[in-house]
């Protein structure tokens, strides 16, 4: 098997290091992007005390699943400030945004990025903004990413913006600063980082490095994500998820999801339903669909991540979602099961489902999605 490998982030893992980190910045024109909470919590206060002067400009306002609109808005702010790096602080919406923004600061004032979506203005050739990137959940892996997501309320369609100039220069991984998290922000994330995992498995970009990230990332996450409902300020259980999800996020980095983001784009644009939950219900289904296919793909990663066979791996699944009690997210935002299997058409994107390793329909797509919905919403028809 032909494989290659290419991932420029430089990745730091250390526990109480964003003081430090953030010393180290050699930036005189640093823009920080971060969310409200972080303000709250103080931390855009001491980025600005750390940075002093340095500090050009602070937007705390990002909000999860960030439009195309905001991050023109927030692009067209910034080129005014003509900052020499983005700083990065929050969860995976937060460094998409950054990514959205990098790329906008590096075209010319006329260069539309809405229409860049659309397929029609062309990247230009342009100085790259640096981007330094702070996770504070472990799930989305955006910041060992090359690609960031973006979604447009106007036409109900997600987006990505893509390109070796959006990957980060610098990851810093400080679990510390996971502990604040609630927790269904906590069992989203978590999700997320399962579903790349698995993802990165099944899938036709998988390689023998990828793989080996993936099984590592898995048996981080599967026994420890549960024990996080009942200790949530534990820091070894909270590095090892975000250990987890960095190195699932690495394996995407490189194959990019599959089909259960697929099916999670249009509950999330429709429902509002959290990308995390969106994109992990259907994996115990999607698993076993997946097996059906002729190279054992799926039973060798089931031993590898030493269960007996696909029906023990499945099982532990279906655990893992009831063990974190999946069922009530769910139904805080569904209420009627027919209403989302008339989204099924949308749920088959080329540039996701096709990566699949096994071929797959529409009619397939709504086999899944009713196997495995019906587990925890009930039809009002």
């Amino acid at each position: 098997m032909n494989w290659s490998w290419h991932n420029p982030v430089s990745v730091r893992f250390e526990m109480g290091g964003f003081d430090k980190f953030l010393k180290e910045i050699r930036h005189d024109r640093v823009a920080l992007l971060t969310s409200p909470s972080f303000r709250k919590r103080g931390i855009v206060d001491k980025v600005s005390d750390l940075l002093s002067s340095n500090l050009v400009s602070t937007h705390d306002l990002i909000a999860p699943n960030p439009t195309i609109d905001s991050i023109v808005e927030l692009g067209k702010n910034l080129r005014e400030k003509h900052p020499s790096c983005l700083l990065a602080i929050g969860g995976g919406s937060t460094i998409d945004t950054a990514k959205g923004v990098a790329r906008i600061l590096s075209q010319k004032g006329n260069w539309s990025l809405r229409n860049h979506l659309a397929g029609q203005d062309k990247i230009l050739k342009a100085n790259t903004i640096p981007l330094f990137a702070i996770p504070t959940t472990a799930g989305t892996g955006s910041e060992v990413t090359s690609f960031g997501t973006i979604w447009d309320p106007l036409t109900k369609k997600k987006y990505s913006v893509v390109g070796k100039d959006l990957y980060p220069e610098i990851a810093l991984l400080d679990p510390e600063l996971t502990t604040s998290l609630s927790v269904e922000t906590t069992i989203a994330s978590g999700l997320d980082a399962v579903s790349h995992a698995l993802e990165s498995a099944w899938n036709k970009n998988s390689n023998k490095l990828t793989w080996s990230l993936c099984v590592k990332s898995l048996k981080l996450a599967l026994p420890t994500l549960p024990k996080l409902l009942s200790d949530p300020l534990n820091l070894e259980l909270r590095a090892r998820m975000m250990e987890a999800s960095t190195l699932s996020g690495l394996a995407i980095s490189q194959t990019r999801t599959s089909l259960a983001h697929s099916i999670s784009y249009p509950l999330t644009m429709y429902f509002g339903l959290p990308h995390g939950f969106a994109c992990s219900f259907t994996l115990p289904e999607i698993l076993r669909f997946n097996s059906k296919t002729d190279d054992n793909a799926i039973l060798d990663l089931a031993k590898a991540l030493d269960f007996k066979n696909v029906d023990s791996f499945h099982e532990e699944l279906l655990l893992l979602l009831d063990n974190i009690n999946l069922k009530r997210y769910l139904q805080k935002y569904i209420s009627d099961i027919e209403e989302v299997k008339k989204l099924a058409p949308l749920m088959l994107s080329p540039a996701r489902a096709n990566n699949n390793i096994r071929s797959v329909g529409i009619s397939d797509v709504g086999q899944i999605l009713e196997k495995s919905i019906s587990k925890y919403i009930i039809s009002s028809h």
